[in-house]
């Protein structure tokens, strides 16, 4: 009988619809401040590659997450760059009137990593406050 089964399928729509859904935000865990771990693991004596091992993320980054930290004068760039690096990165910001990362990594070549490049900028910021 079409009517029987039209009445059928009309009640399946409106059960649904009544339906509340779950929401996905209930099922998810706390958000964790990743870089916070980092800056923790890194408080504990802990090298940036040793981070990077036991977190299963890449040196980069870390160096990232630390660079934040450095960027707030939490920590200091010179805990992980030798004054050289940081005046080579600070030198070539200047000369390029540049802060992009591409930018400066093209023209510093090997010598200086994105992640060194990074945490060099922020500790202007750090100083900038």
């Amino acid at each position: 009988d079409p009517e029987a089964r039209k009445k059928q399928l009309q009640d399946i729509i409106a059960a649904t619809k009544s339906t509340p859904k779950a929401k996905s935000s209930q099922n998810k865990a706390p958000k964790i401040d990743t870089k916070l771990i980092s800056f923790e693991l890194n408080k504990q004596g802990k090298s940036i590659a040793d981070i990077a091992t036991e977190r299963n993320f890449t040196v980069h980054t870390i160096e990232g997450h630390l660079a934040h930290y450095i960027s707030k004068n939490e920590l200091s760039v010179t805990d992980f760059l030798t004054e050289e690096t940081v005046e080579k990165v600070l030198a070539a910001s200047k000369k390029l009137d540049t802060k992009n990362f591409g930018e400066l990594k093209s023209f510093l070549g090997s010598e200086v990593s994105y992640g060194e490049i990074k945490m060099a900028l922020a500790s202007v910021s750090a100083n900038a406050d």
